[in-house]
């Protein structure tokens, strides 16, 4: 049996001087420019029963989780825990070297 899979739009709000030139479109954006950007991404989650309802995480992201009286309920609350958990590994990385890499699956 395959995992739900959840699907995110999240608005990347870049701000300016970033540590590296980000490639969007083919370009490369100067690292001191500002642009929003609109990513869809999709996380495969797993849905855990308990008896007091779903516990659900992101095998994709260690230490993402969440949980919900009902499975719709454990489904929302890790779309809304996927963006933090994001955003808090970006303000833990904000200083060190980081390169993006491409991989085909």
């Amino acid at each position: 049996m395959l995992e739900p899979v959840v699907n995110l739009t999240l608005t990347l709000f870049h701000s300016p001087c970033d540590a590296l030139p980000v490639r969007n479109a083919g370009s490369f954006i100067p690292c001191c420019a500002t642009y929003n950007e609109d990513v869809t991404s999709r996380y495969r989650v797993v849905l855990v029963p308990a008896e007091e309802g779903f516990s659900v995480s992101c095998p994709g992201l260690p230490g993402c989780w969440s949980q919900g009286i009902t499975e719709t309920d454990a489904l929302e609350n890790i779309q809304d825990a996927i963006p933090e958990y994001l955003a808090a590994v970006g303000d833990s990385t904000r200083n060190s070297l980081v390169r993006e890499v491409e991989v085909t699956v």
